[in-house]
């Protein structure tokens, strides 16, 4: 139990794993200890389960709640440092995608027009990348938290984009045959013999015919049409003993105390959750991925909360280290999902999305708000 529980960035003593299900009740994953990450009785999103799930993240409406006094976990206000190239990895040159299609001036997946909301281009590739960058610091240096030993034999990562994650699970298991799909042919060509790269829609005809021993999914809550029947299909292409290991988020931004209420950013993420809706998408569709994976018959599901600083405005090194990273990747990834979701799902123009994205820029780096994701 962490020493306040309302509040994701106070101490705790760390994370226990819970596990169980009908296949199994012997624990298979380890409780482990996880410094400034907060546990609770209510979390959510990483989730792991054979057919294994683990997910990770955090229940908003258990940790959104204002605190009587935060002046502890708040560092004072200092001119903001942006992360430099240097400091993460590139897949390399940026990779057009011979099929993209442009619209206001970014490149968009030509492969099922319409369907992943983000743009493809150079910019949005180096995002990636840092995003990578920021994703593994946030889980302690790792790759993923699913028990799947040096050589798992096949290995797929869903929604790989640049591929970054797939190539640097190839090299740290040179024995796997290392899969990656997207709708974008945005892949490096410099990759480990043990790594591939299709174009595919995995909510299709699945194309593979091997059993995976490791699904990796990170960030996917607004790509699906049909999550769930996805998550099935996943479960039917698992050996068994396999895992699926889903790392995702809610849009739905939560703040330590009441410094977010009336920004831009509050607006903008209402705005999203509303236009999403209406194109089909629900971004907060990660809080019943655990429901669903006992649904379809998953064991040993195993659930995380990790919650991410938007900006360095925590006093831990850990945290506000975390936050300068995440300030870049929102700042960074505002107006092109905006493009599509805002203009499309509730017929804003381009300028007025233009706007509201630099006001939220703004809002997103602004150490006096005090965000966090989940």
């Amino acid at each position: 139990m962490a020493e306040n529980p309302t509040n994701p960035f106070a101490k705790s003593g760390g994370v226990n794993a819970g596990v169980g299900g009908p296949a199994d009740t012997k624990p298979r994953f380890p409780p482990v200890t996880l410094p400034s990450k907060i546990q609770s009785h209510n979390s959510h999103h990483p989730i792991m389960a054979p057919g294994h799930a683990m997910a990770s993240g955090i229940d908003p409406q258990s940790s959104n709640t204002g605190l009587v006094n935060t002046s502890h976990l708040i560092a004072p206000a200092q001119p903001y440092r942006q992360p430099q190239d240097e400091e993460y990895q590139h897949t390399g040159s940026t990779i057009p995608d011979p099929i993209a299609v442009w619209e206001n001036g970014r490149s968009f997946h030509g492969y099922k027009e319409g369907k992943y909301f983000f743009p493809n281009d150079a910019k949005e590739q180096d995002r990636l990348d840092l995003q990578h960058k920021l994703w593994t610091m946030a889980l302690d240096n790792s790759l993923g938290w699913a028990p799947v030993g040096d050589a798992p034999s096949n290995v797929l990562h869903v929604g790989t984009g640049t591929g970054i994650w797939a190539v640097d699970f190839a090299e740290e298991h040179p024995l796997s045959n290392v899969i990656g799909t997207d709708l974008s042919l945005i892949q490096p060509p410099n990759k480990p013999e043990n790594c591939h790269f299709f174009l595919d829609d995995i909510e299709e005809e699945w194309i593979f015919e091997m059993p995976f021993d490791n699904v990796h999914l990170r960030l996917m809550v607004s790509c699906f049409n049909r999550p769930k029947d996805v998550m099935a299909k996943i479960l039917d292409h698992l050996r068994p003993g396999g895992w699926v290991e889903y790392h995702d988020t809610v849009f739905d931004l939560s703040c330590v105390d009441d410094t977010m209420q009336g920004t831009a950013l509050r607006r903008w993420c209402d705005l999203m959750i509303a236009g999403a809706a209406n194109l089909g998408r629900n971004l907060n569709v990660t809080k019943q991925y655990k429901d669903w994976m006992v649904e379809l018959g998953f064991v040993d599901i195993i659930e995380k909360k990790v919650a991410c600083p938007g900006n360095s405005w925590p006093v831990d090194p850990h945290q506000r280290e975390l936050g300068r990273w995440q300030a870049v990747n929102t700042t960074s990834s505002i107006q092109g999902i905006s493009l599509r979701v805002l203009q499309k799902g509730l017929g804003m123009s381009v300028d007025a999305i233009n706007e509201l994205s630099k006001q939220v820029q703004a809002d997103a780096c602004n150490r006096n708000i005090h965000w966090y994701c989940t």
